[in-house]
């Protein structure tokens, strides 16, 4: 075989090649093998599922996790009757998961259970009557509460509600009792100096409201339902006393 001088010289029947790379093959004409196309689909399959799903929990699933916590606690309660029906702490727990969702007449339900199954628990009879209250059942909100002191007396909790029933039907020496016995089993608490001077202002005592929304506010600066109870009876809420009860 003739050739001209200077030429590339190639075997029969092979394939081209670029000077200076005798005997290798382009890298993108190499056969994959199986385990590494097995492996860069995996790979691929990663990626894709790491971005998309941090996208839907981005936009689409944030507001169902926001609503989460409240079903979650409501299902478990629910699961828990489920399996004790006749545990008094179970329904209790039932009862708070429906009053937090607003499904009042259910939280009494599971309420009058459990005071039923258990007559001395202080948690059922106390709530049975925070929710009589949400629904404003005066009388039956007061009957729980007073149910409650009779199990946990030093308990300041019944005795503040059972002021607020007071207060709500006019019984305004009553609520003033059970304001001041709340007081004094949690001093220092703002909500119970609060209303008692909501009930010195109903019974028109503007000195005493007074008193007490400024003794609320040099306790919490920040508490807001004071300063405007002192704005509305056209005081400074700057001008803040310590004190509070009587």
């Amino acid at each position: 075989m003739e050739t001209t001088p200077g030429a590339i010289v190639q075997a029969p029947n092979q394939p081209l090649q670029s000077p200076g790379t005798p005997g290798r093959t382009p890298f993108l004409r190499r056969p994959v093998s199986a385990g590494v196309a097995t492996a860069l689909i995996l790979a691929a399959t990663v990626v894709f599922y790491l971005l998309f799903s941090g996208i839907g929990q981005a936009f689409f699933w944030n507001t169902y996790d926001r609503r989460a916590p409240q079903e979650r606690a409501y299902e478990a309660a629910l699961k828990r009757v489920k399996e004790n029906p006749d545990n008094a702490d179970a329904q209790v727990a039932l009862g708070w998961a429906l009053f937090q969702k607003g499904q009042y007449n259910e939280a009494l339900a599971s309420y009058k259970r459990a005071t039923d199954l258990d007559p001395k628990n202080f948690r059922a009879h106390y709530n049975l009557g925070l929710a009589y209250a949400k629904v404003e059942k005066w009388e039956r909100a007061m009957d729980q509460f007073e149910r409650a002191i009779e199990v946990a007396p030093n308990n300041f909790l019944p005795h503040y509600d059972l002021g607020l029933a007071y207060r709500a039907v006019g019984k305004l020496d009553d609520a003033l009792a059970e304001l001041s016995l709340a007081y004094r089993l949690n001093p220092g608490s703002v909500d119970i100096i609060y209303a008692m001077g909501q009930l010195y202002e109903q019974q028109g005592n503007r000195e005493s409201a007074v008193q007490q929304y400024q003794g609320a506010l040099s306790l919490d600066p920040n508490y807001a339902k004071a300063a405007e109870a002192l704005r509305r009876l056209g005081q400074s809420a700057a001008a803040t006393q310590a004190g509070g009860t009587k």
